[in-house]
């Protein structure tokens, strides 16, 4: 989990043309991954399997 976080958060930095983190960016990377895991739960909730 720690490193899927970790790659988000550099994605989120690469998206802003940055290597710098902030909290901002960090932000982002943790909200995208909050993000994706409820896609994630709404799909296996529908359909009762993970995507």
């Amino acid at each position: 989990m720690r490193s899927m976080t970790k790659k988000r958060v550099e994605e989120a930095a690469a998206a802003r043309a940055t290597r710098e983190i902030t909290l901002d960016i960090v932000e982002a990377g943790i909200e995208a991954g909050k993000q994706m895991m409820a896609r994630l739960l709404e799909a296996y909730h529908q359909t009762g399997k993970t995507p």
